[in-house]
């Protein structure tokens, strides 16, 4: 069982940090993480951190009035970071890429730059 903890890119460090919004594994940039809004964790039987996070991203989005993501929030989007918690193991940090997810680091209190 994996957990995976969503946090978005507050809608002032958005406006502040755009070039956060173009992402890629190789190449993207990570907020502190008071940039960030902790949104809800949630379970997935999942075999690997990949797995969970590609089911957190069809949970995580606003298709239609019918259908929304489960905290009430805004869909996931480019420059987002996911937690993956692996039980009995350690903690995972990916980021939500222009094309699927990239590992990455935990966030920390200044910007990080990766490949700029």
């Amino acid at each position: 069982m994996m957990k995976v903890t969503v946090y978005s890119i507050g809608d002032v460090a958005l406006g502040e940090h755009f070039i956060a919004t173009i992402a890629s594994p190789e190449r993207h940039t990570i907020l502190p993480l008071s940039a960030y809004v902790e949104r809800m964790a949630r379970k997935y039987d999942a075999p690997d951190a990949p797995t969970a996070l590609e089911m957190a991203w069809e949970e995580f989005q606003n298709i239609d009035a019918n259908r929304r993501v489960p905290d009430g929030g805004r869909s996931l989007m480019t420059g987002d970071l996911a937690k993956v918690d692996i039980e009995g193991q350690s903690s995972t940090w990916w980021i939500c890429c222009t094309i699927g997810w990239g590992q990455t680091v935990e966030p920390a209190l200044e910007v990080q730059n990766f490949g700029r």
